[in-house]
């Protein structure tokens, strides 16, 4: 898994991050996606 998450890291910085939908998915869908968004953020003001 680090080799993934390596090759992610560096398809962000190269601007080319993968871009995954999220079709039907309803409520779980829309909380999932939330869920992702907030971690994100957390993310990026741990890792300034």
């Amino acid at each position: 898994m680090m080799i993934l998450h390596r090759l992610l890291q560096q398809r962000a910085v190269a601007g080319q991050p993968v871009r995954v939908g999220l079709i039907g998915a309803g409520k779980f869908g829309s909380m999932y996606r939330a869920g992702h968004a907030e971690r994100r953020r957390i993310a990026r003001n741990h890792s300034s």
